[in-house]
């Protein structure tokens, strides 16, 4: 098992510091940390957009990254962060189900998403879906060759389960969506919040060690990447990897 531990840069977002784009992709860097880029930085706005692609390029070298997909509303906007990602050599996009909806569409449709999944796989970049209804997560990966899963640890206690039930378990997210598990965002959360560091929230210990324990047996290979807010960015990381080392999951040695 590999997993590269990343931090979004959707933490650095309700601070000051740093005070560039560059500044905090290096400091996590120099603290073992791969990063997760966002649309927007600070006074930065769109930044998977041509303009911007060479400064990330140089910016990210030698830095293992993913893109959160930004506010895209078609297909020309999916091949637009694609693209992006293809050139600065970031490993995964992470969208949500309002994020297969097409222009003229009501709701997600799969047609559209096999567009933008197969698009996206051309050119060696891959689409993990993140948490929503469960019933509509299996019914994507179903339909999708090729789409991966993003599960979310702390959104998945407020997402629909099965069609007109309550939220799912911890276990019943893996024993449906592990198969096509390739990336992790990693926070804790309280009954009506989240976003918070491993181990401060109500995440029970129990589906700690059943996340660790599928992560081992399926050889995981990806990023675990920390969305957490609002303690100290580098702090509330660390704290994380050390309350994720008493289920066994070590950190890993960054990838060149």
């Amino acid at each position: 098992m590999e997993l590269h531990y990343r931090i979004s840069l959707w933490n650095y977002g309700h601070y000051t510091y740093p005070q560039s784009l560059e500044a905090a992709i290096a400091e996590s860097a120099a603290n073992g940390y791969g990063v997760e880029l966002w649309d927007g930085w600070k006074e930065d706005r769109k930044l998977f957009s041509p303009l911007y692609r060479e400064r990330l390029r140089v910016a990210l070298a030698n830095v293992p990254s993913s893109l959160h997909s930004g506010g895209v509303q078609s297909l020309a906007d999916h091949q637009v962060q694609i693209d992006c990602a293809a050139h600065i050599g970031s490993d995964v996009i992470v969208i949500h189900p309002g994020h297969l909806n097409p222009p003229d569409g009501k709701g997600p449709d799969l047609a559209y998403g096999r567009d933008v999944v197969q698009y996206a796989a051309a050119r060696g970049v891959t689409i993990a879906l993140e948490n929503g209804p469960l019933w509509f997560l299996a019914e994507a990966i179903e339909g999708i060759e090729g789409l991966k899963i993003c599960i979310d640890t702390g959104h998945l206690y407020f997402e629909e389960g099965w069609r007109g039930q309550g939220p799912a378990s911890m276990a019943e997210y893996l024993r449906v969506l592990r198969p096509r598990l390739a990336h992790l965002h990693l926070q804790d959360r309280l009954e009506d919040s989240d976003h918070y560091i491993l181990g401060t929230g109500r995440i029970p210990p129990a589906d700690w060690e059943l996340l660790a324990r599928a992560l081992e047996e399926d050889d995981f290979r990806g990023a675990g990447v920390f969305e957490i807010q609002p303690r100290r960015v580098l702090r509330a990381a660390q704290e994380s990897v050390a309350f994720l080392q008493r289920f066994g999951l070590a950190p890993q040695t960054r990838p060149a």
